[in-house]
């Protein structure tokens, strides 16, 4: 199990120190997936909110800079440490809690890119209920992903990510 406390933002005077908090749903009978990805820099004191769509084939995203790692013009999250996540993005109709169902588990030191990429990596699945574009959700498997740590994007290469949720069963 994670210490709950290392869900709140860390302050560091490293600039390449990234914190993240991400959630999805994929949801097969509506066709829709989404992502919502909160980043902060704490020395430098800004972050980058994103809101991503895809319905039926279509996309849509909002990015916008912020100076608070918890809102912004785009959206406002609330984090209950690693139990839920609610996210309101009125841009977007977008209202859902992200709800954990597994405990959180922590890949440690398995995330370790050496001088590239040194991160706590944290992940756990979620079920997401609410709103989004009218259309009511409820319990929409999905995943919660939240990191912390040095990251140097330049090192780093090329990087693939595949992403899966569970069909028939979690």
């Amino acid at each position: 199990m994670v210490d709950p406390i290392d869900e709140a933002p860390h302050a560091s005077d490293d600039p390449a120190y990234c914190e993240t908090w991400a959630y999805t749903f994929t949801d097969l009978e509506r066709r829709t997936f989404a992502l919502v990805h909160a980043s902060w820099l704490p020395a430098r004191g800004v972050g980058n909110h994103l809101v991503t769509i895809q319905r039926d084939g279509e996309s849509v995203a909002r990015r916008v800079e912020t100076r608070d790692p918890f809102r912004s013009s785009l959206l406002e999250l609330e984090v209950d440490p690693w139990r839920a996540a609610a996210v309101r993005c009125p841009e977007l109709a977008l209202d859902l809690t992200w709800n954990a169902f597994t405990p959180p588990i922590d890949f440690g030191d398995r995330f370790d890119l050496g001088d590239a990429m040194h991160q706590r990596h944290v992940q756990a699945g979620v079920r997401a209920s609410g709103t989004l574009g009218g259309a009511r959700l409820t319990r929409v498997p999905g995943f919660r992903d939240r990191s912390w740590g040095p990251r140097d994007l330049r090192r780093m290469g090329r990087i693939v990510t595949l992403l899966m949720t569970g069909i028939r069963r979690d």
